[in-house]
């Protein structure tokens, strides 16, 4: 099982060490550049600059990747102006607000971020001023609105390369500067993407079928109720035996769905649970 991961960036200079770094190809889509890993575990989305088309290209590749099923994590990167951090830091947001809206987002660090975090505010045109020592960018806000549709807010971060300040203005930034900016940071963003990684494989796991549980849904009619049980009956009794066919104890003894239900519970009650030893 291989946890995924789907990358949000505006500008193709952000995008290209990172599509070179993961050996991504590029896919057939019409309105946005999408490009992807050969197991599509590793997507990546072309944006274009700014808060609404950032919200629409997450929207997308959450269906080009098939990432409503939950699973994903999800990685919004790009550069972002602060009064006084300096150039090439990056920071992962903890707070991010919508300067037009006022809203404010908290992504939730469930591991230990593998650089410095930060408030980060999304405006509608740059802001040279560096308000309220957040790190200033035009696409976080559009990005989390939309992701957090797509999974948990444990797997769906911003992480932002600090590319002017006071000292360095805007008006300085080249595609070739923001290419080196990012590149300068890929072994932070590897780090960032093994952790989310994992976490999205965990996800994977929780929610995947257990043993047996699509042929008990098709030999009896289970209501929405007794599904969410016989799942996570099975689940227990893929753990605690796992080498038994629970199918064996359950079609010569159940004649419907309640049936099934009570015999599981019945047989995972009386069945010790053996801790594993060398």
């Amino acid at each position: 099982m291989i946890g995924k991961i789907n990358f949000v960036v505006a500008l193709f200079c952000e995008a290209k060490p990172i599509i070179t770094h993961f050996n991504l190809s590029k896919s057939d889509s019409t309105l946005f550049k999408i490009y992807s890993n050969q197991n599509h575990s590793i997507w990546l989305i072309i944006s274009g600059i700014g808060s609404s088309a950032s919200s629409r290209a997450t929207k997308h590749l959450a269906l080009a990747s098939e990432a409503d099923m939950g699973t994903a994590s999800w990685l919004n990167i790009g550069i972002g102006g602060h009064d006084n951090l300096p150039l090439a830091k990056a920071i992962l947001a903890h707070k991010i607000t919508d300067s037009q809206t006022g809203k404010a987002w908290f992504p939730q660090l469930v591991f230990d971020p593998p650089c410095l975090t930060a408030s980060v505010k999304t405006v509608e045109k740059p802001d040279f001023n560096y308000p309220d020592d957040n790190v200033v960018e035009m696409e976080a806000s559009g990005f989390y609105s939309s992701a957090e549709s797509y999974s948990t807010r444990e797997m769906v971060h911003c992480m932002k390369i600090i590319s002017d300040n006071s000292q360095s203005p805007a008006g300085k930034i080249t595609a070739a500067m923001v290419d080196k900016l990012i590149s300068r940071n890929l072994s932070i963003i590897k780090e960032l993407v093994r952790k989310l990684q994992f976490l999205s494989m965990k996800e994977q796991e929780r929610t995947s079928d257990p043993p047996f549980f699509q042929e008990c849904l098709s030999l009896w009619h289970f209501t929405v109720t007794q599904t969410h049980q016989l799942k996570n009956l099975l689940q227990k009794w893929s753990l605690i035996q796992p080498e038994k066919n629970v199918l064996d104890v359950l079609l010569s003894d159940c004649k419907n769905s309640r049936n099934v239900i009570q015999t599981l519970e019945a047989q995972l009650q009386n069945t010790p649970v053996r801790m594993g030893h060398d």
